[in-house]
């Protein structure tokens, strides 16, 4: 997988914020997160195929940006070579089962949005042929596969006028967090434990 090392911290913040204002999460539609089916032939494969997902080690996650019509959305976190890879499948409700491979969100590595991103249904297509389901249903599951390519409008260009109104808020967050997560550890973490065992020394 291609992965822009070009793109800093502040880039991958801009484009979570930038992808906040254009979808929801997980977090304020959680009934997707958690996984909603419609109550038809079509929803009912896709709900076997999620608990089938979930046997394959995928889990929900409140971390996702929910995309049009979308009903419920599973993920695979794995390791490829030390780099924190995602397999994201995406349900929806008019019968369409996407999967995109991409770089995993907490990767400092890469950037979650700007890599790219590799189609996952091969992927898909095998786990359904290894799945312990009847060929009628394996068959109204492959059905669905499809490609929804949303994930495009999750990155920010540096003309648009919503980069020009964050850029400065988001560096002065990374300065922020740079200088205050390490004071937050030396306060309550490393300092004490070092005072701790210094005390310790010259009381035995």
């Amino acid at each position: 997988m291609l992965m822009s090392e070009d793109i800093n911290t502040e880039e991958g913040l801009l484009d979570l914020f930038y992808a906040i204002s254009k979808y929801p999460t997980g977090f304020t539609r959680p009934h997707v997160a958690y996984g909603w089916f419609p109550n038809n032939n079509i929803g009912k494969a896709q709900k076997q195929f999620f608990q089938y997902l979930q046997s394959e080690r995928f889990k929900r996650t409140l971390f996702q940006m929910i995309f049009p019509k979308q009903n419920a959305g599973l993920i695979r976190t794995y390791s490829d070579e030390g780099i924190e890879l995602e397999t994201h499948v995406r349900f929806y409700s008019d019968g369409v089962i996407s999967c995109e491979i991409e770089t995993g969100r907490w990767e400092y590595r890469g950037n979650h949005f700007h890599d790219d991103r590799e189609d996952g249904l091969m992927y898909l297509e095998d786990l359904v042929s290894k799945s312990p389901f009847n060929k009628t249903t394996k068959d109204m599951i492959s059905m669905q596969f499809g490609t929804r390519d949303y994930s495009k409008n999750c990155i920010i260009s540096h003309d648009d006028p919503f980069y020009q109104k964050l850029s400065p808020i988001v560096d002065l967050s990374a300065l922020l967090v740079a200088v205050c997560v390490p004071l937050y550890f030396w306060e309550y973490h490393i300092g004490p434990a070092i005072l701790d065992s210094v005390i310790k020394l010259f009381t035995k």
